[in-house]
C-alpha cells in the first residue's frame, strides 16, 4: 500500500469510504490546506474502484482553473508513485495514459463530456473540489449529473469538496456532510490598511518589503518559511507589485507573477520550489486562492480585493468590478501560508471591516447565455426545469434566451438547432463561436469542403475570436496609443505572429500574440473536425455572407448584433441593445461614425467603449439593409403625445417622419405601449384622483390587517355634536380588513407603476377613437381608479378609508393618507371635548395638533391621553403667544370652535 502523508482529512477517511456508497451526494468540509485535493481521490482508488459495467470505474476530479487542474494531477502522480494511472486535461493542454483511473479535469469539459455521455458509462465517482468558487460551470456539473443520477446513471456517485461552503441546501436534500475540523498549521494574522490615497499595488509592496524585513528578525511577528504570497485583484496591479518589488528589492529575491492568461509554462515557474536559500515572492490573483500548493510559503499577503464580470441586466453588457472578497475567500487565502509550516497572513484593509460571509454565486450575477446553451443541448432550455441550489434570475435567463434565438442557437421554441449543436462544442465564447461557424459556414459555400486556410474567412475569425477572449494585448503605454481601436491591435498581432517575435517593440504585453495565434489556430482546428454537413445546417444561406469574409468588422458585428454603434450628436455612441457611451480615448483620434463595441464596461462615471471595431459607411449601409426595421413611436412632450415613423437598428434610430397621432395604424396601442414602456407619470391627475389614489393604495398596505374602521370621532358634552365618518355620526363602524379567503376581492395595486405596467388593460378604454396629442392630459383618472375596483369594494371605500371626517366644532375636514400613514390636521379648538380620535384601515388615524397659525404642535394617536398629561403644557406655551384665543383649563369639557373663541 502507498504511503500517503498524514494530512488532516485523514481524520475522516473511514467515515467518508463507508458513506459515500450509500448516499448519491456526499459533502466533505475541511480547512486549507488538509489534504482534500490530493488525499481524497487517492483513499478512493485505494479502497478499490467501484465498477461500472463490469469495468473499474473512474474518479473524476473537477477543479475551477487550469492551474489547478495540472498542479492537482502533478502532486496526485507523486504521491501516488505509479500505483494508479492518472490524467489531466483542460481546455488547452491533456495528458492522458490510457484507461487513467483518476482524471483531473476543469469543470467545463466536465459538463460536455456529460452531455455527450450522460450514462457515464464510464464513471465510478465525481469530485467537485472547491466548490465555494460557485461558478456557473460548477454549479451546472451538479445540476446535470445529479439530473444523470436520477435517469441514466444510478451508479454515479458525487463528492462535494470545500473549506468554505454553506452546506444548509446540501443537508436540506438529504445529503450527510462530513467535517474534518482540525487545522494543519496555525496562521497568524495582522492588519495594515492603507494610507490615504495608496494605491493597491504600491500599498502592497510596501507591506511586502516591512514582512521582508520581520521575517528575517527573530521579532514576534517572524514567519518561519522564506516565501510569500501576495494576492491582488488583476494583472495590471499584479504587473506593477511586481515592478516595484524588483526595483526595491535585494538580488536573491525572486518576484514572479501569477494569474490565468499565462501560459502553462509560466504559471509552472511560479509554483515550483524555489531554489536552496532563495527567497520567492509569488503576486497572484485568485487563481492561486484554492488548490494549488505554492512551495515554501509562509506568509500571505492579501489585498482583500478581487475583479469579477458582472452583467448589466438592463443593457445585457458585462462589466468588470473590483470589490471586496467575502469572509470565506478570506479564509482561503490565509490558509495558503498554513500548508507547509505555521504561518502568517496580513490583511490590507481595516481590522474593523466586515466581510459578507460568502461570495454570491455566478449564476446569480454572470451572462448567462453559456449556461442556458448547455442546457438547451442536455434537453431543455428552461432553468426552471431543474433543480438549483441557487437559480438564474428570470429575467437573466430570458435575457440569455432572446440572445441565443438572435444568434441562431435557439429556434423560437426554446430548442436548440444545428448551429447551437455546433457551438456547444466549440471552446469559445457564445457570441464569438457562433461568428467563427457562420464564418466557416460562408467559407465552405464558396470553396468547398476544403478550408482556405490562413487567407480564409474561418482563420480570420478565429484569430478575431482568439483576440477578444485574450483581452486587451497592448501594454499600458501602447494602449494610450491606439485608445479603443481593436482592428489596430489585430494587425499588430498578425504583424508580431509573422515576425515571430515577442519583444514587446510592437507595444504587445510578451506572451499575448503568440496566446491569440495558438488559441486561433486550436480553434480553427476544432471547427474543421466538425462535419461539413453540419456547417451545411449551420449556413444561412445569405449570399451576403461571403462578403463579410473580407471584414473583421461585419465579422464581429455579427458576434455582436446588438453592439453595434453609431454616433451621436453629443459625442458619444449609441449601441443598437439601447444606451449611449463614450469611447476610450487615445492619441491615434479612433472615433468611427460606425463601430462594433466588443467590450463594454460600466462604471462610476457611465458606460465606457474600451475596444471596438471600426464599420466603413459601405458596411453600416449593408447591415442596415438587412437588420432595420421600420415602425411607429408614440413618445410625451410636455404633456403631449406625439407620433412618428421610424426606421431603427435596434434602438439606433436611422429616419424619422411625423405622424398625426390619430394617423397611427392602432393608436391606442401605440400610446398604451407609450405609457408601459416609458414608466412616465400620465400628465390626467387631478388633486381629487392623486387623493382617490392614496386611499386605495393605504388600504391595499392595511390589507391582511386587523378589523374595524370607524368614522366617528366621539361625543363631545356640551352639547358638543359628535363627529363622524360613517353613516351615522358617533356611531363606530366596524369593517373586516384581514386577509381576505381565496377568491375574495382585494385592493388593486393603482401606484403609478403599476398602472404603467398594464396599461394596455384599461388605457384603450378611456381614449378616444380618433385620439389626439392632448389625449393623455384629458383622461379622468379618478374614473380610472374606481374602474379598477371590484364593485365590492368601491361600496365600502369610503366605510374604510373615509375621504374627511366631520370634527366636533362642526366643520368638516379632508384626511391626508400618506403611504401607510392616515393623518387628520386641526386646530386644537376645532378638538375640543373629541376623546377618541377617527380610525381609518382599522387603526386611530395620526392627529396632527395645530396651533391657531396652522404650526403643527403635537401629533398623538391618542387624544384623551394628550388632554390628560401634555395639554396643560402646551396651553401654557401658546396661551402667551396667542391671547386671543381660547385656551380652557379643561379640554375634556370646553365647547369647540372653529373662531378664536366660542360665541358667547
Amino acid at each position: 500500500m502507498t504511503r500517503l502523508p498524514p494530512y488532516p482529512v485523514a481524520a475522516v477517511r473511514d467515515e467518508l469510504l463507508e458513506t459515500l456508497p450509500h448516499y448519491p451526494v456526499t459533502v466533505l468540509q475541511a480547512p486549507p490546506g488538509s489534504g482534500k485535493s490530493t488525499l481524497i481521490p487517492l483513499y478512493l482508488a485505494e479502497r478499490g474502484l467501484p465498477a461500472v459495467d463490469g469495468k473499474p470505474g473512474k474518479i473524476l476530479v473537477l477543479q475551477p482553473r487550469r492551474a489547478a487542474v495540472r498542479a492537482v494531477a502533478e502532486r496526485l502522480r507523486s504521491l501516488a508513485e505509479g500505483r494508479w494511472r492518472i490524467g489531466w486535461l483542460t481546455r488547452d493542454e491533456r495528458d492522458l495514459p490510457r484507461d487513467p483511473h483518476i482524471l483531473v479535469m476543469t469543470e467545463g469539459i466536465f459538463v460536455r463530456r456529460l452531455i455527450d455521455d450522460p450514462e457515464a458509462a464510464d464513471t465510478a465517482i465525481v469530485i467537485l473540489d472547491e466548490y465555494h468558487e460557485r461558478s456557473q460551470q460548477v454549479d451546472l456539473s451538479l445540476v446535470l449529473a445529479r439530473q444523470a443520477q436520477g435517469v441514466f446513471a444510478p451508479h454515479l456517485r458525487l463528492l462535494v469538496m470545500s473549506a468554505t461552503l454553506e452546506t444548509s441546501w446540501f443537508a436540506a436534500q438529504g445529503a450527510p456532510v462530513l467535517r474534518a475540523e482540525q487545522s494543519l498549521y496555525e496562521v497568524t494574522e495582522g492588519y495594515a490598511p492603507p494610507r490615504p490615497g495608496e494605491r493597491v499595488a504600491a500599498h502592497a509592496a510596501r507591506v511586502v518589503r516591512q514582512e521582508l524585513a520581520a521575517g528575517s528578525q527573530p521579532a514576534p511577528t517572524a514567519w518561519p518559511a522564506p516565501g510569500m504570497l501576495v494576492f491582488l485583484p488583476g494583472e495590471g496591479e499584479i504587473r506593477q507589485c511586481c515592478r516595484l518589488l524588483s526595483e526595491q528589492l535585494p538580488a536573491g529575491v525572486e518576484v514572479l507573477p501569477l494569474y490565468g492568461r499565462q501560459s502553462p509554462a509560466e504559471q509552472r515557474r511560479a509554483l515550483e520550489p524555489p531554489a536552496p536559500g532563495q527567497v520567492r515572492i509569488v503576486v497572484a490573483t485568485n487563481v492561486a486562492e484554492t488548490s494549488l500548493t505554492i512551495p515554501g510559503i509562509g506568509c500571505v499577503v492579501d489585498s482583500g480585493l478581487r475583479r469579477r464580470r458582472i452583467q448589466d441586466a438592463a443593457r445585457g453588457i458585462g462589466r468588470m468590478v473590483t470589490d471586496r472578497i467575502s469572509m470565506a475567500s478570506a479564509v482561503q487565502r490565509a490558509g495558503r501560508a498554513g500548508r507547509l509550516g505555521p504561518g502568517r497572513v496580513v490583511r490590507l484593509w481595516p481590522e474593523t471591516e466586515q466581510l459578507a460571509a460568502f461570495d454570491p454565486p455566478e449564476i446569480v450575477a454572470g451572462d448567462t447565455d453559456w449556461l442556458l446553451l448547455q442546457l438547451a443541448v442536455w434537453g431543455d432550455a428552461r432553468p426552471e426545469g431543474y433543480d438549483w441550489p441557487d437559480p438564474p434570475p428570470p429575467e437573466r435567463a430570458a435575457a440569455a434566451r432572446r440572445s441565443l434565438q438572435g444568434l441562431g442557437a435557439l429556434d423560437a421554441a426554446g430548442r436548440i438547432t444545428p448551429l447551437g449543436q455546433a457551438l456547444q462544442q466549440l471552446p469559445v465564447d457564445v457570441r464569438l463561436g457562433a461568428m467563427v461557424l457562420r464564418a466557416a459556414a460562408a467559407e465552405q459555400r464558396t470553396s468547398g469542403d476544403k478550408p482556405r486556410g490562413a487567407d480564409g474567412v474561418l482563420a480570420r475569425a478565429a484569430w478575431l475570436a482568439a483576440l477578444v477572449e485574450e483581452g486587451d494585448p497592448l501594454s499600458r503605454e501602447a494602449a494610450g496609443q491606439y485608445g479603443a481601436d481593436l482592428l489596430a491591435r489585430y494587425r499588430l498581432c498578425e504583424q508580431s505572429a509573422a515576425r515571430a517575435a515577442d519583444d514587446g517593440s510592437l507595444g504587445l504585453r510578451r506572451g499575448a500574440a503568440p496566446r491569440v495565434s495558438r488559441e486561433s489556430e486550436r480553434l480553427r482546428r476544432a471547427v474543421e473536425r466538425l462535419d461539413p454537413a453540419v456547417l451545411r445546417l449551420v449556413d444561412s444561406g445569405d449570399p451576403d455572407d461571403a462578403g463579410v469574409a473580407e471584414s473583421p468588422g461585419m465579422l464581429l458585428a455579427a458576434a455582436f448584433p446588438d453592439r453595434v454603434g453609431r454616433r451621436t450628436a453629443y459625442g458619444g455612441w449609441r449601441l443598437a441593445g439601447g444606451g449611449e457611451f463614450s469611447l476610450r480615448a487615445g492619441e491615434n483620434g479612433f472615433g468611427p461614425q460606425w463601430l462594433v463595441a466588443v467590450e463594454v464596461q460600466r462604471g462610476a462615471r457611465g458606460g465606457v467603449i474600451n475596444l471596438a471595431a471600426g464599420l466603413s459607411d459601405d458596411e453600416a449601409a449593408a447591415l442596415i439593409r438587412r437588420r432595420a426595421e421600420s415602425g411607429e413611436r408614440a413618445y410625451l412632450e410636455d404633456g403631449q403625445v406625439r407620433a412618428r415613423r421610424v426606421e431603427m437598428l435596434g434602438a439606433i434610430e436611422l429616419e424619422q417622419t411625423p405622424l398625426r397621432v390619430s394617423d397611427l395604424a392602432d393608436p391606442a396601442a401605440t400610446i398604451s405601449a407609450l405609457v408601459r414602456e416609458s414608466g412616465q407619470q400620465l400628465p390626467g391627475w387631478s388633486r381629487g384622483a392623486r387623493e382617490l389614489q392614496a386611499r386605495i393604495l393605504f388600504l391595499r398596505g392595511r390589507q391582511g390587517g386587523g378589523a374595524g374602521c370607524t368614522g366617528g370621532a366621539g361625543a363631545a358634552s356640551g352639547g358638543g355634536e359628535a363627529s363622524g365618518a360613517g353613516p351615522a355620526a358617533g356611531q363606530p363602524q366596524s369593517a373586516d380588513l384581514r386577509a381576505p379567503a381565496s377568491g375574495d376581492p382585494v385592493w388593486p395595486d393603482v401606484s403609478d407603476a403599476a398602472l404603467a405596467a398594464v396599461a394596455d388593460e384599461w388605457l384603450p378604454g378611456f381614449l378616444p377613437r380618433r385620439p389626439g396629442g392632448d389625449c393623455l392630459q384629458r383622461l379622468d383618472m379618478r374614473a380610472v381608479l374606481l374602474s379598477l375596483l371590484p364593485w365590492e369594494l368601491q361600496g365600502r371605500l369610503d366605510e374604510l378609508a373615509p375621504e374627511s371626517v366631520l370634527l366636533p366644532s362642526g366643520s368638516r375636514q379632508r384626511l391626508r393618507y400618506e403611504g401607510d400613514r392616515c393623518v387628520l390636521s386641526a386646530r386644537i379648538q376645532q378638538l375640543f371635548g373629541m376623546m377618541q380620535g377617527p380610525r381609518a384601515g382599522g387603526e386611530p388615524v395620526e392627529i396632527e395638533l395645530l396651533s391657531p397659525a396652522r404650526r403643527p404642535v403635537q401629533i398623538t394617536r391618542d387624544l384623551a391621553s394628550f388632554w390628560r398629561s401634555t395639554y396643560a403644557e402646551v396651553r401654557k406655551e401658546l396661551r402667551g403667544r396667542y391671547p386671543k384665543h381660547y385656551w380652557p383649563e379643561d379640554p375634556s369639557q370646553a365647547e369647540p370652535t372653529d373662531r378664536v373663541r366660542p360665541r358667547g
